[in-house]
């Protein structure tokens, strides 16, 4: 399964002028993509795989994640952080989603959001903290490293993992004030 290449390749730019569509109907899609994974045996390794077939399984799993996160969410971003944050956690919230794809949705939503403060958007560097701390937790429970996690989502994994390790040993950034959020809404 291919990767994203690059962070360029998130942004759908023939929607970027419309107003987001809801992502109620993508809880159905991922409800679909889970119970195909799940009758493929795709979502956990088999009890007979070695450590490198049940770590390929995973990363398949994170990257599969990551592009219906990509699919589903990554629009919301060019309207309102708190959406695509929404619709992050939303993806997460299924019982049937394994610690592995909360992993490829956490690591999108952290990915998106440095995307996001790349181009300045308010609020995105909280975002990213946030989304940094629940990408490290979910990788120390599945022992993946963070080399092996960056290969999931192309691009330059060296800033990558710079950013993370810095956000990591940093307190939260302050989130935006109600009237940075009005000002930013108003040249929108």
């Amino acid at each position: 399964m291919r990767g994203i290449r690059s962070l360029n390749q998130l942004k759908p730019a023939e929607h970027a002028h419309q107003a987001p569509p809801r992502w109620g109907g993508a809880l159905l899609r991922l409800s679909l993509i889970v119970a195909a994974l799940n009758l493929l045996g795709g979502t956990s390794p088999s009890l007979a795989a070695t450590p490198d077939e049940a770590q390929k399984t995973q990363l398949a799993t994170i990257r599969a994640s990551a592009l219906l996160a990509r699919d589903t969410c990554f629009k919301q971003i060019h309207f309102d952080m708190v959406e695509f944050e929404d619709c992050i956690k939303s993806l997460s919230a299924s019982k049937k989603t394994n610690a592995a794809q909360r992993l490829g949705y956490a690591y999108f939503g952290f990915v998106g959001a440095l995307s996001a403060n790349r181009n300045g958007t308010l609020g995105a560097m909280p975002m990213a903290w946030d989304f940094a701390r629940t990408t490290r937790s979910l990788q120390k429970k599945l022992e993946l490293d963070d080399a092996a996690l960056c290969s999931s989502i192309e691009g330059d994994c060296d800033i990558r993992r710079a950013i993370q390790s810095q956000l990591l040993s940093s307190p939260r950034p302050p989130a935006a004030t109600a009237s940075q959020l009005a000002e930013s809404a108003r040249h929108h």
